[in-house]
């Protein structure tokens, strides 16, 4: 494996255990897999507001596009730069306004979770990202080192 390489696990209260991996053993781009015992959701694009998400049914039957680059890959002994992305693409709601984001080196909002936080405190509402929750990442940040 490579230095870097980093693995933990957790266990939810309500049963499943998640192990969280990461480093240069992973994929060299940007893209999040979560594996589950019914399927897997991959997001391609970590760095990408509205990235395309994919989710696959362990159950499915995979694409023919798919299995001829699982074919080539185990031919050629590497990774192809590009195959099909698994299983179907989700929609997301229609995007409202203009998005002011950069075309490069990324689309995120890094100011987007503050903005919505400011949105939420004036509306009178909880917000999604509360103390509570940074509270909580911070736990299993330090549980996970």
């Amino acid at each position: 494996m490579a230095p870097d390489f980093s693995v933990g696990c957790l266990t939810f209260r309500s049963g499943p255990v998640a192990r969280l991996s990461c480093g240069l053993a992973a994929p060299k781009d940007r893209s999040l897999q979560i594996l589950g015992d019914k399927g897997t959701i991959t997001v391609r694009d970590l760095w990408d507001n509205r990235s395309a998400i994919h989710l696959e049914r362990t159950d499915a039957t995979r694409s023919l596009p798919r299995l001829l680059a699982n074919r080539v890959e185990a031919r050629l002994g590497r990774f192809l730069t590009w195959k099909p992305e698994p299983g179907r693409k989700l929609a997301y709601p229609a995007a409202t306004g203009r998005s002011a984001l950069p075309a490069f080196p990324s689309q995120i909002d890094f100011a987007r979770g503050i903005a919505d936080q400011a949105n939420a405190i004036a509306a009178k509402q909880k917000p999604v990202f509360s103390g509570a929750l940074a509270l909580h990442i911070t736990e299993l940040a330090l549980a996970l080192n």
